[in-house]
């Protein structure tokens, strides 16, 4: 993805793009390079019931 001058150094464009390593912005004017964080997913949490209330369930 292109982004017209985005550059935070000498305003040139951004351009998105992926490695080995992970994603990154680099400036097609002047060279700057940002990393990219990878987005953070939510954590799912399971209740797990004791035993006891296991089988008490199923009988």
């Amino acid at each position: 993805m292109l982004e017209i001058k985005s550059c935070p150094r000498c305003l040139g464009d951004l351009l998105t793009n992926r490695d080995m390593y992970g994603d990154y912005k680099q400036c097609l004017q002047c060279g700057f390079l940002r990393d990219l964080e990878p987005p953070v997913k939510p954590i799912t949490l399971r209740s797990y019931a004791p035993e006891s209330e296991k089988e008490s369930d199923a009988a």
